[in-house]
């Protein structure tokens, strides 16, 4: 699975460029913490964690970065190398964005059920967590 980039159509590139245009006025209150990393790194956040958020360009290029203040461990953009976390980040921004529906990947018939979450793409008792999965509900012959 590339972890580098989705492919996308110029309608969502054009809709990825306009929400990081207006994330500012946009975001929910508990991200504005984020709108100076949105602005120096003209990315989109899908997926905010702890220490590091992954987001998309408008050329579909999935980076993370580090948002941690003082602390941060980096300034720059950098890959995503997890599949679990490519997959998160393109899950929760479609249930952000419907708009990004398209990015999630389809299931191929290769594919397994997630043990983990019986193909919930949630973990019981633990809806904020990230699934081994990255919340599709299914994971890849090749990662089992």
């Amino acid at each position: 699975m590339n972890t580098d980039r989705v492919e996308v159509s110029k309608e969502v590139a054009e809709f990825i460029a306009a929400r990081i245009a207006g994330y500012e006025s946009e975001c929910p209150e508990m991200y504005r913490w984020l709108v100076p990393h949105i602005k120096k790194h003209r990315i989109l956040p899908l997926l905010v964690g702890w220490t590091e958020t992954v987001g998309i360009l408008a050329s579909g290029e999935i980076r993370k970065f580090s948002a941690d203040g003082s602390h941060s461990e980096y300034e720059a953009l950098r890959p995503v190398e997890e599949p679990v976390l490519l997959l998160g980040a393109l899950v929760q921004g479609a249930r952000d964005y419907p708009d990004l529906k398209a990015l999630v990947p389809e299931r191929q018939s290769s594919a397994t059920e997630c043990t983990v979450c019986g193909g919930s793409g949630v973990i019981e008792n633990h809806p904020k967590l990230i699934c081994e999965c990255g919340g599709v509900g299914w994971v890849e012959e090749s990662a089992v």
